[in-house]
């Protein structure tokens, strides 16, 4: 189960079957951004929200600077900052946050939430707080086998719910997506190219190239300049950056069809 909803709970076994049946659309290891969004709910196309949540929503936030269970600082190329992480899973999210078209920025441990379950006050904090098309969704990162623990399975349904009364969608993703392959792999080889910046006379000869709408492949647009080798790279860092876009649910390779992005990333 890559995606966790918590819409039903999981009280019994015809319960469960009905929740499969519904996500096995999402079980395929190619399944993109727009699929989750459009498949699940991920995002209410009528919200307008753009900027960070009213901190009067929720209670204290988690300080994105605590040392006590980071493991490493991811540097965004999309969000420009060091974001932490706790998990490898955390970092795989954040690499694909990083590359995906679709997300038009995302934050680390959003404020904190309290919400009421079994007559108790209690506090949860999300991992990822997306922006896709607009509209805000928070985003727990978990191992399957967490995310599906009866404890979990017992708090998520009453979560999801106090974010809908506030205007937030709430997904839990889990390995199953956010390690799918060769997205996975793909998006980490763009990120060996984040330095790899070309110069305004570079930039508009593939601009011009591409115009149109033009599909060309990787390895035949970087033979049209003098060093292809260092044009492909400077292409891949151009897709890092969302300037061009590639089929990230194939192996990136020299014969890879490479377009212009509709509109230059914010």
């Amino acid at each position: 189960m890559p995606i966790r909803d918590s819409r039903e709970g999981l009280t019994s076994m015809a319960t469960q079957q009905r929740f499969d049946d519904a996500w096995s659309d999402l079980r395929t290891t190619d399944a993109s951004f727009h699929q989750l969004r459009d498949a699940s709910g991920w995002y209410r196309p009528e919200s307008g929200w753009t900027m960070l949540p009213d901190p009067s929503l929720f209670t204290h936030s988690v300080g994105i600077n605590r040392t006590d269970r980071i493991i490493g600082h991811f540097a965004s190329t999309r969000m420009g900052i060091s974001l932490p992480f706790h998990s490898s899973l955390e970092h795989d999210w954040l690499q694909l946050l990083d590359v995906a078209p679709e997300v038009e920025r995302f934050h680390v441990q959003p404020p904190t939430l309290a919400y009421r379950l079994a007559g108790e006050t209690r506090h949860y904090t999300a991992d990822t707080l997306v922006i896709l098309d607009g509209a805000p969704t928070m985003v727990e990162v978990k191992y399957e086998d967490d995310a599906t623990s009866s404890e979990n399975l017992a708090r998520w349904p009453a979560i999801r719910d106090h974010f809908a009364e506030r205007g937030f969608g709430f997904k839990i993703v889990t390995e199953r997506f956010v390690r799918a392959e060769p997205r996975l792999s793909n998006v980490q080889y763009l990120h060996l190219f984040r330095g790899w910046q070309p110069d305004a006379e570079f930039a508009f000869a593939v601009a011009l190239a591409l115009q149109g709408g033009r599909r060309i492949p990787l390895g035949e647009l970087a033979a049209e300049f003098e060093r292809p080798l260092h044009a492909q790279q400077f292409l891949l860092g151009l897709v890092l950056r969302r300037y061009l876009r590639l089929d990230l649910d194939v192996p990136i390779s020299a014969d890879s069809s490479i377009w212009l992005s509709p509109g230059r990333p914010g």
